[in-house]
């Protein structure tokens, strides 16, 4: 029971939930870690929330060696970090107190997150903790937290970080591959199709039918055929026959083949208007919030840069102080601080241009913003 009790701490840190966790398992019958193994994620639902249950689920062992290592409490203080099985390369730049890559990094967390799991199908996070610190101290200007030589937190809390993400992926990996988690990896699917979605699976509303869905959806494939631009129209029938074209794109259906039946999920009119009733967001809206607080705080932050003003950075900056446009201004800083090719980003045409004024032959292939006039611009790439 103590090992029980260890293994569910371990996975609910919160004590009220571990707490919850443990008495509703004891109701089900479950005395040790070995039971664990015959729950099914619906046992858990009277007392753990869906996210918890699987969490839980994910993390049982497949086999009973993990109840006796809960009984040896010291082992990580003796457990040897395996360098040997790291390049010679690597270990000379350890030497020599270089930092790794991040791809070596990732090699040896790897390394080390398996060790571990050798040692203790279940480790603690105080073990994994005593590892990282232990790796620190054999190699502190390779692998210590500094920010202008200065430690940062323990020293070793990006390791541990690492290590414990690696060792969660390990025995989620192997959960999941067992036979009695098939209903997990069915139910992982499902919520992998809903992420960010509150209407993914439409019924017809009432009143309406499989005719008049069809009537609608051939209204749609005439206003396209004949270009017309009625985007309040457009943006209606698109709503109303949202169940069909899901309906149409669950089944599998080829991109081809669901531009030719429903051209307009292609078009920007249409396309907000399916992203709507999808998600339950609005993206003209959606669009200006974020405009109204994200654009403001790249610019603050560029603001407490130490930028030169002659630099191009510092004439955008000094036009936007002066009164220009945020939106503008930020993203003419992004793609300076990114050193992107402007002229792959923005289209510039006449002040005075429509739409129908610019050619597709005048755009890249890749996305791309049309700027009417474009003072902004012309400041950046003097």
């Amino acid at each position: 029971m103590d090992a029980l009790l260890t293994f569910i701490e371990n996975v609910f840190p919160n004590p009220i939930t571990s707490k919850l966790a443990i008495e509703g398992l004891n109701s089900l019958g479950v005395e040790t870690i070995d039971d664990l193994q015959f729950l099914k994620e619906d046992d858990l639902g009277g007392f753990l929330r869906p996210i918890e249950a699987r969490k839980l689920i994910a993390q049982i062992p497949s086999d009973s060696s993990c109840e006796t290592s809960f009984y040896d409490h010291d082992w990580h203080y003796s457990f040897d970090v395996p360098w040997q099985k790291m390049p010679a390369s690597f270990m000379e730049k350890l030497q020599n107190g270089e930092r790794p890559s991040c791809s070596e990094r990732r090699q040896l967390v790897r390394i080390v997150a398996s060790e571990i799991l050798e040692v203790s199908k279940c480790p603690a996070k105080k073990h994994v903790s005593e590892i990282a610190r232990q790796m620190v101290i054999a190699y502190p200007k390779s692998f210590r937290d500094e920010i202008n030589s200065q430690v940062v937190g323990s020293g070793y809390d990006s390791l541990l970080k690492q290590l414990v993400c690696r060792i969660d992926n390990f025995k989620r990996a192997k959960a999941i591959s067992s036979p009695l988690c098939g209903t997990l990896e069915v139910s992982t699917k499902k919520r992998k199709l809903l992420y960010g979605c509150i209407h993914s699976d439409p019924q017809l509303l009432v009143g309406e039918t499989s005719e008049l869905q069809q009537e609608k959806k051939e209204k749609l494939l005439v206003m396209f055929q004949n270009n017309e631009s009625d985007v309040k129209t457009i943006y209606d029938l698109m709503t109303s026959t949202y169940t069909s074209q899901r309906n149409n794109i669950q089944s599998g259906k080829e991109t081809k083949d669901l531009l030719d039946e429903w051209p307009y999920l292609f078009q920007p009119a249409g396309m907000k208007a399916h992203f709507k009733e999808l998600t339950g967001i609005d993206i003209n809206n959606s669009f200006e919030e974020s405009a109204s607080s994200k654009f403001r705080r790249i610019l603050e932050y560029f603001q407490f840069q130490c930028t030169e003003r002659a630099s191009r950075a510092g004439r955008i900056l000094t036009k936007y102080r002066a009164g220009g446009d945020h939106v503008c201004g930020a993203v003419m800083l992004l793609l300076t601080h990114f050193k992107n090719d402007q002229d792959h980003f923005l289209v510039m045409v006449e002040d005075t241009s429509v739409p129908s004024d610019v050619c597709s032959e005048q755009l890249p292939a890749t996305p791309c913003i049309v700027v009417c006039g474009g003072y902004y611009y012309d400041l950046a790439t003097q």
